[in-house]
């Protein structure tokens, strides 16, 4: 279905044929519409709760070149406003006239919609299928043209400019205080803002937020590296920030919510501690699959020291270093060394400062051979650990142990355990 300019623009001016859509949604809404809505819904609950395919196909058609038409329409907006923008000198000046640019956009996209809505009904067919599909094991499948859509509206509703940049030919909101680079399997976070040893204020959280949204939805991507750029990893909130006023609870709970994100995420998170690494930095950490520090790093929380609470460490740090350690760093809030952290539990392992970068690679590696299917089930299974009775666990682990079972990967570790033993190899390793 191709749903042209002229046809958007029509629909988004205001006359009879509007009052006269207008009018049949709201019929519709009454149940007195034309009966093709209750057709296809009979139709969806014959199939167990699934809209026929026909619709489907139609509302990813039409959401596709409404994104297309969108972004087309934002980048020539922005053509048009650059040369007031180089003029004005600052990046986030909202020039004069991009204002009208931006309202014909969400006419445009306001007009699609209605269109979508009242001719074919699959407007209300894809609300259904979203409403199904807000589970844990949809996360990280939505297809490029979703992120797109996503990133248009973010775009729409920002003060003034804000500028783009292409992750691997996928668009998102420009970062300001970290980078993001993905390569096949890997994604690598760097947090930057060395100059306050990557402390985070309002932008950081919101781009940490940005950031973990986008590996949500990259299902390649199987382990991601977090190190800080400069001489830290991180140090926390940032003070200036806090003590101004500037940050907030709001800001404390979107950084939670980013950090509760990628622990329940089917990714390995790597963090790549160096120097300080303090309060919301080392918060940071402890949600990562695996910490490699190096001998120069310094770890601690020290929250209570500025009458504040360590957020969810105090939930998650007793369960990896034990109740007596985790008291010990967030009553008192003072740091420890790195060799001191590995004693406790609280890093994985400690390297030298001038070898730091090549373990790091060399960790990385180590992960990337494994099996992707089991690391997964794994770390699912180790997060829920603490929370789940023994029977329910067991359920669960059952379930995913026959996936592994089933799985391609699975089969191929046999063949080359077959072809070793063909060979004259070891007679087999035990799992």
């Amino acid at each position: 279905m191709v749903v042209s300019l002229y046809r958007l623009r029509a629909d988004a001016a205001t006359g009879p044929r509007e009052r006269a859509l207008r009018e049949r949604r709201r019929q519709r809404r009454a149940g007195i519409g034309d009966g093709r809505a209750r057709v296809r819904e009979r139709r969806g609950e014959e199939l167990g709760g699934v809209d026929p395919p026909e619709p489907e196909r139609a509302a990813a058609e039409v959401e596709e070149h409404d994104v297309r038409l969108a972004a087309r329409a934002e980048a020539l907006a922005e053509r048009q406003a650059r040369p007031a923008l180089e003029a004005g000198g600052g990046e986030h000046a909202a020039p004069e006239g991009l204002g009208d640019a931006r309202a014909a956009l969400v006419g445009v996209a306001a007009a699609a919609a209605r269109a979508r809505e009242d001719e074919s009904g699959v407007g209300h067919a894809r609300q259904r299928r979203c409403a199904r599909k807000r589970t844990p094991a949809s996360a990280g499948k939505a297809p490029f043209v979703n992120v797109l859509a996503k990133t248009v509206r973010q775009r729409g509703t920002m003060g003034g400019v804000t500028r783009s940049f292409m992750v691997n030919h996928r668009l998102m909101p420009e970062l300001e205080t970290m980078r993001l680079a993905v390569a096949g399997p890997v994604a690598r976070v760097t947090l930057d803002r060395p100059a306050v040893l990557n402390a985070g204020d309002a932008r950081w959280v919101r781009d940490l937020n940005r950031v973990v949204g986008e590996l949500a939805e990259r299902p390649e991507v199987r382990v991601v590296v977090l190190t800080g750029a400069g001489r830290a990893f991180s140090t926390g909130v940032d003070l200036k920030a806090l003590a101004s006023g500037a940050f907030g609870l709001g800001d404390f709970v979107a950084w939670e919510d980013a950090m509760t994100a990628m622990e329940r995420m089917d990714k390995l998170f790597i963090a790549g501690i160096r120097g300080h690494c303090l309060g919301g930095g080392l918060q940071l950490a402890l949600v990562c699959d695996y910490r490699l520090a190096s001998d120069d790093a310094l770890l601690g929380l020290p929250a209570v020291k500025e009458c504040l609470i360590p957020s969810m460490s105090l939930y998650r740090l007793p369960r990896l270093v034990g109740l007596a350690r985790a008291k010990e760093l967030c009553l008192l809030g003072e740091p420890i060394p790195a060799r001191e952290a590995e004693r406790y539990g609280l890093v994985n392992r400690v390297v030298p400062a001038a070898d730091f970068p090549p373990q790091l690679e060399a960790t990385l590696e180590r992960f990337l051979a494994l099996p992707p299917a089991s690391v997964r089930a794994s770390k699912r299974l180790l997060t829920r650990a603490f929370d789940l009775e023994f029977d329910a666990f067991r359920k669960e682990m059952e379930t995913l142990f026959a996936d592994c079972l089933a799985s391609g990967e699975h089969r191929r570790a046999m063949d080359a355990i077959r072809a070793r033993m063909t060979r004259g190899g070891p007679e087999g390793v035990s799992g």
